[in-house]
């Protein structure tokens, strides 16, 4: 339509030299010639400001830059402009919005099912866009794709997809995963993409490929519950700089990606959800917590290190304690009165944050147990005996501040607990910051108690008598075998 129009303007302007438009232009006036001359030239402009898409009566989506044929009965009631011009693509990218911290990468979300509506199951062939050739890429006719290229159920087109998620920081299974199905499932459709390609007879300073797509979003738990609805729009300006079409339609997916992330309402969603109990499974925590068991070989001193790993930092809401990695493949231990109603608490360990479930509490004993998705922590052995009277320990306390060091405090046991419930251990220690959940360990660095006081935070906070529970006492409680 531009070249027709240029090319009607240049046959106008001609026509200025001959007799009879001479004389219609000498008796209008100036005013005349200037007001056709710039209506001429404004029209090519403005009809690049707008492309029209419609689906004819068979059902094939159109792109053009005319309206739909009168003839077409449905294509009024459908029609739409999607505004992709010549001075790049306009779209609704949220600029400068930074992308939500969860905490981790590892998100337990699944791209499922991504569809588009852009033509019907039988059509092999689809109009993406436009075609331009000539000089200055102004001469246009259709360009035509491959169905397959809008075919995102294909796996080439979801790992499109997915790179988009981890370009923003994100890492979700997709639908080929063999992992279990995860608490929250993610599906798309694409409901509008054109392609437009520029190849020019000349030196080729034009050439590139522009792209714009507008996906329809659905967030789902487990239960099939729809947490979150909305759409996101992506484009891609690869004009003039040799961009093809498949990178400037993945460019434009990524974009559209990214402004999905960047939705305070979804990244809101995914954080409530992330941390819920089916969704720490879903995503690396094992079924069952698996323990490791010490034989009384070894020494404190030698196994520190990976006590100190295995040690973490345990916030709910705004009750501070400790807690130990119990299994490396997701399981730690804590105090339930640290965790209290709490449903999910944050782990810390150095500048590590994650998510972790709440799966089991005793109130009576003082323990809960936790399930994460795996990271870079440690795990510690067990004590087969119970400490006795005398007996040496050493508490750990994770610190109260993100990247300091955990505080180590020796001490003793100094009376047995008495064998009606609950199991408690006295010692001859006092700590002016309590801490509850803080491990206990004998002489052979191998986990035997669970400290047991009010956290810090809470209504008793302040110096106390440390009290233990014994931890064969606590697996038994949270349902893990201690004998």
């Amino acid at each position: 339509m531009q070249s027709a129009l240029r090319l009607v303007a240049r046959r106008v302007a001609r026509s200025f030299k001959r007799p009879a438009f001479a004389r219609l232009g000498s008796d209008l006036g100036y005013p005349f010639r200037a007001w056709l001359m710039a209506l001429l030239v404004c029209l090519p402009m403005a009809a690049s400001a707008q492309v029209y898409k419609w689906t004819d009566a068979q059902g094939h989506p159109h792109f053009s830059d005319k309206p739909p044929p009168a003839t077409d009965k449905t294509a009024p009631k459908q029609v739409s402009q999607v505004r992709l011009n010549s001075t790049g693509p306009n779209f609704n990218w949220r600029a400068g919005t930074p992308l939500p911290d969860l905490g981790s990468k590892r998100v337990p979300l699944r791209l499922g099912v991504v569809k588009q509506s852009l033509m019907a199951a039988a059509v092999t062939e689809f109009i993406a866009g436009q075609f331009f050739t000539g000089a200055q890429c102004d001469e246009a006719s259709p360009l035509v794709l491959a169905a397959d290229w809008f075919d995102f159920a294909k796996d080439t087109n979801r790992a499109v997809f997915a790179a988009a998620f981890a370009d923003g920081g994100w890492v979700v299974q997709v639908e080929a995963d063999p992992a279990p199905t995860p608490a929250m499932v993610l599906s798309a459709e694409v409901v509008a993409a054109k392609v437009d390609q520029c190849v020019t007879d000349g030196a080729g300073t034009r050439d590139g490929s522009r792209a714009y797509v507008r996906l329809l979003w659905a967030l789902q738990n487990a239960d099939g519950h729809v947490l979150f609805r909305g759409s996101s729009e992506g484009a891609d300006d690869g004009w003039g700089k040799s961009v093809d079409n498949a990178v400037a339609l993945r460019q434009a997916i990524t974009m559209a990606v990214t402004n999905l992330l960047a939705d305070p309402a979804f990244s809101a969603k995914v954080q409530e959800q992330r941390h819920s109990a089916a969704a720490v499974s879903a995503f690396g925590a094992a079924d069952k917590a698996n323990v490791a068991w010490g034989d009384g070989s070894g020494s404190y001193a030698g196994r520190a290190a990976s006590i100190g790993r295995a040690t973490v930092r345990v916030q709910a809401g705004t009750a501070i304690g400790s807690g130990v990695v119990i299994d490396l493949n997701g399981w730690a231990l804590t105090s339930a009165k640290l965790v209290a109603g709490a449903t999910h608490v944050n782990l810390l360990l150095g500048r590590i944050s994650l998510p972790a479930a709440v799966v089991k509490r005793d109130e009576k004993i003082d323990v809960a147990l936790l399930r994460f998705v795996r990271n870079d922590f440690a795990a510690v052995r067990i004590a087969p005996d119970v400490l006795k009277s005398g007996d040496r320990l050493q508490i750990v306390t994770a610190p109260a501040s993100p990247g300091a060091s955990n505080t180590v405090t020796a001490g003793a046991i100094a009376a047995e607990g008495k064998t009606d419930q609950p199991p408690r251990l006295s010692t001859t220690l006092m700590i002016k910051h309590t801490n509850a959940g803080a491990p206990v360990f004998n002489q052979f660095g191998e986990l035997a108690a669970l400290t047991t006081m009010p956290p810090e935070g809470g209504a008793a906070a302040g110096t106390a008598a440390v009290t233990c529970v014994p931890i064969l006492a606590a697996l038994r409680a949270v349902g893990i075998d201690g004998d």
